[in-house]
């Protein structure tokens, strides 16, 4: 070697190489080859003495916050876009209102009996031959709603009907009916426990004053149809219709 030739020498390599320790440490490998060179002890000849130059720099280590990660912050950031794709349940939030009950349905209703005392209306026998002194051009118009259990005495609804049309004409200055007319429908409804109807009655007459005192029953009773069995009456609802002019 001439003199004044400097010449560069590289320690040998030992089991835990710079290159071995960027990989287990995550050091970039510009920073490691950076590093590499700096580390390296270089010894410059001249002449007859020789100067060795030590470079002490330490190893650069890559922040955490790189834009270049290692395997094992690729492996967290993929399970933390995953955990942070599933859906979360709010916290504190109601549980799901319950579906709301349906409206209860009426009962289905059955027409199972009709009967009337006619279309012409009707007059007893007996205010007939004793001939009324007087009686108004009013008609008087009673509707009643029953309902009965397990069975329809339909003569005693009749007779509850006829009285409180009687009970109106008295209040207009008779004391019997004539030109008496009925009609009557049974309805079945449909109920878990027991047989019910459901009874529609009109009944209708003209106020009149007699010598002879009212026969107290209804007309044309032998037209009247029941269902047999022992009625009970749950309810009753009543309108008049009054006075109506005779056309």
């Amino acid at each position: 070697m001439s003199p004044g030739a400097a010449t560069i020498s590289t320690p040998p390599s030992g089991p835990f190489t710079l290159p071995v320790l960027a990989r287990i440490w995550g050091w970039r490998s510009d920073a490691v080859a950076a590093t590499a060179t700096a580390s390296r002890p270089t010894t410059i000849t001249t002449g007859a003495t020789d100067t060795t130059i030590v470079s002490h720099s330490k190893p650069r280590r890559i922040p955490d916050n790189s834009p270049l990660p290692s395997n094992n912050n690729n492996n967290n950031n993929n399970n933390g876009s995953s955990s942070n794709n599933r859906p979360k349940s709010p916290e504190g939030s109601l549980p799901p209102s319950p579906r709301s009950t349906p409206r209860r349905m009426l009962s289905k209703s059955e027409l199972v009996l009709e009967c009337s005392s006619g279309t012409v209306p009707k007059t007893h026998s007996s205010i007939v031959d004793a001939g009324p002194q007087w009686k108004q051009s009013a008609v008087v118009v009673h509707h009643d709603s029953f309902l009965c259990q397990d069975a329809v005495n339909t003569t005693r609804l009749l007779n509850l009907s006829r009285k409180r049309v009687l009970d109106k004409i008295g209040t207009l200055g008779g004391n019997t009916i004539v030109d008496e007319r009925w009609s009557c429908t049974v309805h079945k409804q449909e109920s878990k426990r027991d047989m019910r109807y459901k009874v529609l009655v009109m009944y209708r007459g003209i106020p009149a004053r007699s010598d002879l005192s009212d026969p107290d029953q209804p007309i044309s009773l032998h037209e009247a149809k029941a269902i047999p069995g022992l009625m009970t009456v749950l309810s009753r609802q009543s309108k008049y219709e009054c006075p109506l002019s005779m056309s």
